[in-house]
């Protein structure tokens, strides 16, 4: 088991134990299965999807820090707005969600990573 997943395990179950979450709870609310999200929190998930990470985030009005990394989600202040989240990665590589632009920008830390998603009717 990588370091990093198990940080970024323990960040998402301190999480959802501060707002009092189980993790059915958390899953059914990002489309996961409990033993999927049990997995993701004692870092043993054999593949992390980032689009999900970004969900506990956002479910869980919570950033996480990894390895240099730090994952954060912020909801749009305007109600026509759309939504911005914001993440900054140590490494580049190309990530494909969808619906979603991305903007990739060279920082100090490494790679600031801008997603603009659309808001469904």
């Amino acid at each position: 088991m990588a370091p990093w997943r198990q940080h970024l395990g323990e960040q998402i179950r301190e999480a959802r134990e501060a707002r009092n979450w189980t993790q059915e709870r958390l899953a059914k609310r990002i489309g996961l299965s409990r033993a999927t999200l049990n997995y993701y929190e004692r870092g043993t998930a054999k593949k992390l999807s980032l689009e999900k990470v970004f969900k506990i985030a956002q479910e869980l009005q919570a950033s996480f820090a990894v390895s240099g990394c730090t994952l954060s989600a912020r909801p749009s202040t305007k109600a026509t707005a759309p939504i911005i989240e914001q993440f900054s990665l140590e490494f580049e590589k190309e990530r494909f969600f969808s619906d979603v632009t991305l903007s990739i920008r060279r920082t100090k830390e490494g790679v600031l990573v801008i997603s603009t998603k659309a808001r469904t009717a």
